[in-house]
């Protein structure tokens, strides 16, 4: 997960609203020209096609409702995204037809891409409109096991009904993907009971006087652990140790999996292949369920932590691996054990819990594999002492995110992991990840499919809450589709663009993109050879296609969104020249990389963590790992700071988001900042931050305050440390850690990309 992520992830998923359709239907409220009205008249769209993302083979027909008022007027307007084709007309309303069971729109649309419909009604003086996306995609192809595309999908949307759980699963489809991450979290798991036999309920006896539970009679002895569980909130965790040991043998786990399964069963149907992961540990299991606080980027501890008797987790996971047999095939091991607190026990107690997982897996089905376990770019140390207890035989695919591995290949390597052994990039937010194909990912994970919570919009969802499309799905689907499972043969990656070569049989392919909003300027050369009896076809981030232009075999065309090249035999990078960047007059910046840092402060190159911020115009940038406590002069940096005119400046920090300093599970060191030897400000608690791009719109982030900080070339996430008032000339800013992080090590551990200094305009 990357490291610029608001608060909780389970957070949201538990106050997000629930039950929007999955048939893309969408109401908007009744608004009245001249005066108000009570009157229920409302207009719907909607389609067989989940999401209204169609195929460029089949018809485009959607359906009007309207209800509370018979209409006089229907209308619509079309325009395509990042295009300039729009129609409108008003729709017949034949006497036949009931405007409440629906009035047929057939579209007739230019080409693949994605396409922004209103529609609207009008009774008298009301009027109602409604509005949603229209997707037209490539024909999927024929479903690959082997293919390297997948989803991270997160079902809270009610597909416990069939028909949104066969949505969901469609859409996985038309987006181009053949593999799906289903997740198994502590709610996953239904009526979840652990049952000792009525000889062992009778048989224990808790005393009265200290306030617990005591079975009366035989009947009341078979529910008696269940009643202990329902009231774990009030109990010791002392008080539950006599029962939770006693005769361990003779207990049973119970569970079912209706929601789940129905899940599995739609993404299988629909040749989706399915990777469950073991993501955290039930309260019902735990061996610590009195500890609710949570933990960053975790649910609360009591879900992070090792279970309390490995024979009850492992009838748990067995029962769910041979629930899931004829669906389920792999199983990932946790996720990022070594970051966000989504693991709070040791690298050993993780070894141990691999262990234990993965026999019982392959206890309920042999042929099942191992995935283990979503390690960061900050995992090395920990999956190294997770090896040397001796689990690596056990696990059948390492998986990772982070798009730099040549770390974890030497760690591999060094513990005598095969060379061929599959590595997976189990979640990975960036969009279509060159990177990660580069680096010899067998199979990749989108974080992630359906859009949840506005704090999440800046990690490409690709569809959203009613699975209609997003512009970055149809780009998604694109790639899929032309990329497929092609090798890079020859690439240009840099801070600022990616070029980058693929062979897929007889087929070359070429893609490019900009990196960072607002810069312009760069263009690449490719020499392209036709395939036979086919001309070359240029086609853009929305599916649009076009003859390519050849003169003299090569063609030069600008670096700016992504973009594909296809049907061409052969292509080679002739020359090219990275896009500019632009300055903001409106801020100043200034990097940690400029500065100078004491010992065990190191600079990490672009690419080194996971993933690449959206400019990686700050990289590279300083990052610290250090077990021993700092010398007299600390864990520092010092940057110089040139100030341009006196006056007031607000203060941003750049670097690791401050929403991992949190009270208790701390995961970043905190620290002290001054300048010029000045007083030292603290910061031992999440600053209050500003995100710089709307990545679902390429626009500035209404959020954003204020909005001048959406600068071209700057960082994706602004921290505000204070207002500084300061003179004109040089000036150094000082940054010194001033502890260490309390989970899960105690490591003097941060990133720093730089600071800016945005001039505060005086009334």
């Amino acid at each position: 997960m990357r490291l610029f992520k608001p608060s909780t992830k389970r957070s949201v998923l538990f106050h997000v609203v629930l039950a929007i359709a999955c048939t893309a239907t969408v109401v908007l409220s009744t608004f009245n020209d001249a005066v108000s009205t009570s009157d229920a008249f409302q207009v719907r769209v909607s389609s067989k096609q989940p999401g209204n993302l169609f195929i460029e083979s089949q018809p485009v027909d959607l359906m009007i409702q309207v209800s509370g008022n018979k209409p006089d007027v229907v209308e619509y307007k079309i325009r395509e995204h990042n295009g300039s084709w729009t129609s409108n007309a008003k729709i017949p309303l034949r006497s036949q037809v009931d405007p409440l069971k629906g009035i047929p729109l057939h579209l007739q649309l230019p080409s693949r891409g994605l396409y922004y419909l209103t529609v609207s009604a009008r009774a008298g003086q009301s009027k109602v409109e409604a509005k949603t996306r229209v997707g037209v995609v490539f024909d999927p192809s024929p479903v690959n096991p082997d293919s390297r595309w997948g989803l991270f999908t997160i079902p809270y949307d009610g597909e416990n009904d069939p028909a949104k759980a066969a949505a969901l699963a469609r859409s996985h489809r038309l987006l181009g993907a053949a593999w799906s991450r289903l997740n198994f979290w502590h709610w996953s798991y239904e009526n979840l009971q652990v049952k000792p036999t009525s000889a062992q309920a009778r048989d224990l006896k808790i005393s009265a006087s200290s306030n617990q539970l005591q079975p009366t009679d035989k009947t009341e002895s078979d529910n008696f652990f269940q009643k202990i569980v329902a009231k774990a909130d009030f109990l010791k965790l002392h008080t539950l140790c006599p029962l939770l040991s006693a005769n361990k043998n003779d207990s049973q786990v119970s569970v079912s999996f209706s929601k789940w399964k129905g899940i599995a069963q739609a993404l299988h149907r629909e040749g989706i292949s399915v990777m469950g992961e073991f993501a955290e540990m039930p309260r019902e299991l735990s061996s610590r369920p009195q500890e609710t606080q949570e933990t960053g980027e975790g649910a609360a501890v009591w879900a992070r932590v090792k279970p309390r008797d490995y024979q009850l987790w492992n009838q748990l996971v067995e029962k769910t691996a041979r629930e899931f047999k004829q669906e389920i095939q792999f199983w990932e091991i946790w996720n990022e054990p070594d970051a966000n607190n989504f693991w709070l026990g040791t690298p050993e107690e993780f070894a141990e819990l691999i262990r234990q997982t993965a026999r019982a897996v392959k206890s309920a089905n042999p042929k099942a594999q191992i995935v283990a376990s979503g390690f960061t770019s900050h995992g090395v140390s920990f999956l190294d002492r997770v090896l040397k207890q001796g689990v690596a035989p056990l696990i059948d695919v390492f998986s990772f995110h982070t798009n730099d591995l040549a770390p974890y290949k030497a760690l591999l390597s060094k513990h005598g992991v095969p060379a061929e052994r599959p590595i997976w990039g189990t979640e990975d937010p960036t969009l279509v990840s060159l990177r990660g194909m580069k680096e010899g990912y067998a199979r990749q994970f989108h974080f992630f499919h359906k859009r949840f919570g506005t704090n999440y919009d800046s990690f490409a969802a690709l569809v959203d809450r009613d699975l209609t499309p997003l512009p970055d799905g149809i780009t998604y689907s694109v790639a899929a589709h032309i990329i497929g499972n092609a090798q890079v043969v020859e690439s240009i990656d840099r801070p600022s663009a990616q070029i980058y070569v693929f062979q897929k049989g007889n087929e070359a392919i070429a893609t490019w993109k900009v990196l960072q909003a607002g810069l312009s300027g760069g263009s690449v050369t490719y020499a392209v050879t036709p395939l036979p009896d086919k001309t070359p076809q240029l086609i853009d981030a929305m599916g649009r296609s076009k003859p390519l232009k050849l003169k003299n075999g090569e063609v030069t065309l600008p670096i700016d969104q992504t973009t594909f090249i296809r049907d061409a035999s052969k292509i080679k990078i002739a020359k090219y020249s990275l896009p500019r960047e632009k300055s903001d007059p409106l801020q100043y910046v200034f990097l940690a990389k400029t500065g100078k840092w004491t010992k065990e402060w190191m600079l990490a190159q672009p690419g080194k963590h996971n993933p690449p911020p959206a400019s990686d115009f700050w990289q590279p940038f300083l990052q610290i790992f250090a077990s021993s406590e700092p010398s007299p002069e600390g864990y520092s940096v010092e940057i110089p700071i040139n100030v341009p005119k006196p006056g007031r400046y607000q203060l941003l920090f750049t670097g690791i988001t401050t929403n991992s300093l949190l009270e208790k599970y701390r995961w970043t060191s905190p620290f002290a900042w001054s300048i010029d030897g000045g007083q030292k400000t603290q910061v031992t608690a999440p600053l209050k931050s500003y995100w710089r791009v709307n990545r679902q719109t390429q626009t500035k982030n209404e959020l954003v305050k204020p909005e001048e900080m959406a600068a071209t070339g700057g960082p994706e996430l602004y921290q505000e440390l204070g207002v500084v008032e300061l003179s004109q000339g040089q000036h150094t800013f000082r940054l010194e850690l001033t502890a260490g992080r309390t989970t899960p090590d105690k490591l003097y551990t941060t990133f720093f990309e730089g600071i800016v200094l945005r001039p505060i305009q005086e009334n």
